[in-house]
């Protein structure tokens, strides 16, 4: 009996070593990349199974210690992490979070996440005002700063998909019938517009206190989430027209579409209409008649635009961008 607690203590102490080295490797993590969803409840989830080791080592250990001490112990602890799970505001604090020395708080990652990290969504302009500034009087981006600068524009595209779930969830009937006529407008009879998700979603069972609130906050700064969102998403367009830089294939998909956030939706379809040939199709639709038919009379209604300006030899290209050399925003309070 007394060669098996042994047994049992020493497995208990190699159990101990191997949280002790998980927990090694989340912090490294943490110190590395920043704090996530994942890492805050993985953090949880350790320190309850080493709670849960003690108490085994206890029932191995001390005589008193019955089978039911076990149970009641194994329950508590189990209860305080779900308490504390639910307790703690969790996207509140990654959003609100210091980054790692040398590291950028990832916006798109933040923005992605629950209304509780308005925060950080109100960072995430300020921060996207900040690189772009730094990067469109460039004519020639380096691979990191087109990285930095897609996902930039990326947690943008994030938070204007946010801005319009949450405004349609909470603005007055007059906006939201507005909003719905827009939508059935832009499918042009081509598809079905089903508004019955939506119009689910404003009922009182849907309520939820943290959008609501974030709601309040980006009504009250419409400058901020409306006028200076859509000026960065615009100027940066305009610097890919005027650069032929397109992010979309090279920096931008594979983030959308093939990396994996563990607990986390990406909110994001949009992403593709700033391709950079969408961008220039729309550039073409909206130029001026006499030159939009000198384009399509050049180059036909079915062409690759990207490749064709870049070996444009008629200058329409220099006539289309003239218009759209990028502006720095400023934000007006």
């Amino acid at each position: 009996m007394r060669f098996l607690k042994i047994i049992n203590v020493v497995l208990i102490v190699e159990l101990f070593a191997l949280l002790a080295s998980a927990m090694k490797r989340d912090l490294l993590y943490l110190d590395i990349y920043g704090l996530t969803r994942v890492r805050l409840a993985g953090g949880i989830l350790l320190i309850c199974l080493a709670l849960f080791f003690v108490l085994i080592l206890m029932l191995n250990l001390f005589r008193k210690t019955q089978e039911k001490h076990l149970f009641l112990g194994t329950v508590s602890i189990f209860v305080l992490a779900f308490i504390a799970i639910n307790s703690l505001n969790l996207d509140k604090i990654i959003a609100n979070t210091t980054p790692p020395e040398g590291v950028e708080s990832d916006y798109f990652y933040i923005n992605n996440l629950s209304a509780d990290a308005i925060d950080g969504w109100e960072n995430s302009i300020y921060n996207a005002k900040t690189v772009f500034d730094s990067l469109i009087t460039k004519t020639e981006l380096t691979e990191a700063e087109k990285t930095t600068l897609a996902n930039a524009k990326l947690s943008l595209l994030v938070l204007k998909e946010q801005k319009t779930t949450i405004d349609n969830k909470f603005s007055s009937e007059e906006d939201f019938n507005a909003y719905l006529d827009q939508e059935k407008s832009d499918y042009d009879g081509m598809f079905w517009f089903d508004s019955r998700e939506l119009e689910a979603e404003r009922a009182w069972m849907s309520f939820n206190l943290s959008e609501y609130n974030a709601y309040k906050i980006m009504d009250e700064k419409s400058y901020l989430f409306d006028e200076t969102v859509d000026c960065l998403l615009e100027e940066v367009a305009d610097y890919q027209i005027t650069n032929l830089l397109d992010l979309y294939y090279d920096y931008e998909y594979e983030r959308i579409n093939e990396f994996e956030y563990p607990l986390t939706t990406v909110r994001i379809e949009n992403a593709s209409e700033y391709s950079l040939s969408s961008l220039i199709s729309n550039a073409i639709e909206n130029a001026d008649p006499d030159l939009k038919s000198r384009i399509e009379e050049a180059y036909g209604y079915y062409y690759d635009y990207v490749s064709s300006f870049s070996n444009d030899q008629l200058g329409l290209f220099d006539e289309l961008k003239a218009s759209y050399v990028p502006t720095p925003c400023s934000i007006n309070q």
